[in-house]
């Protein structure tokens, strides 16, 4: 049997990405969410998420990556000081812990006041995944995510990031082009359990609140574009049944 964890990532983060994500969730491709505790527009979205029945995740989140828009921590700033910038941000690339190396009870309290925001708000979380994945940067995270994901008795997404050797389809703005690569992509599969991620987002205002000075907001937005109109249309649903694919949940894994 060939499965494939489809993912969904940044529920929160903007209307756009909101409405992409929900839209997605209506076909079959779609089967688990990311959702950002930090996402200053997760609120107006979580109860039409709830109805989708996606297997739900926490993207925990320690960075702000874009220049025109910020997460904020859900933790008090005084009780977390150790990840934040003097301006009291999150840092926006994770290689800044490199030079400021934070406190671990300070990434697990701050994480145990994003789950506490989801689960007020009703989401039924069943793993836990990172945010650009800051693991590298940050010695001893990764173990003790580990621990705190089963002290929480959630689903760690570290074990299930298994690709073919391509890790993931090549990139274009053209649509059809962008189908090829997929098709391409699903050709490498053998038997077993893989993993893909997507970041859709539907074109428009807030899509050019995504950029900074490594990458471009017309890049973002036309790629996280490109991922959306492939789900919309059932490209990528089309192409998972055609080479008998099975879009999985976390949770079933």
């Amino acid at each position: 049997m060939l499965r494939l964890i489809t993912r969904a990532d940044d529920f929160g983060c903007a209307r756009g990405a909101n409405e992409a994500i929900l839209e997605a969730c209506r076909g079959t491709f779609i089967q688990n969410v990311s959702v950002m505790a930090v996402g200053p527009y997760l609120e107006e979205g979580v109860e039409a998420l709830k109805e989708t029945g996606a297997c739900l995740g926490m993207h925990a989140v320690l960075n702000s990556e874009w220049d025109r828009i910020k997460w904020l921590p859900c933790s008090p700033k005084g009780e977390i000081t150790s990840l934040l910038t003097p301006e009291g941000e999150f840092p926006e690339a994770t290689a800044w812990f490199l030079e400021h190396p934070p406190e671990l009870s300070e990434v697990l309290r701050e994480f145990d006041a994003q789950l506490d925001r989801l689960t007020r708000l009703g989401l039924s979380i069943s793993y836990v995944d990172m945010h650009m994945m800051p693991y590298k940067e940050i010695p001893g995270l990764r173990e003790e995510m580990s621990r705190w994901i089963a002290e929480k008795g959630l689903i760690d997404h570290m074990p299930y990031y298994r690709t073919p050797e391509q890790f993931r389809p090549d990139r274009s703005t053209l649509l059809e082009e962008q189908a090829t690569y997929w098709e391409d992509w699903f050709r490498l599969f053998t038997e077993g359990t893989y993993f893909t991620l997507l970041h859709p987002f539907r074109f428009g205002e807030d899509s050019l609140l995504m950029g900074n000075r490594n990458v471009s907001t017309e890049w973002v937005a036309a790629h996280r574009d490109i991922e959306y109109r492939l789900l919309a249309d059932g490209t990528l649903e089309q192409l998972a049944e055609r080479y008998h694919i099975r879009p999985t949940r976390y949770d079933e894994v």
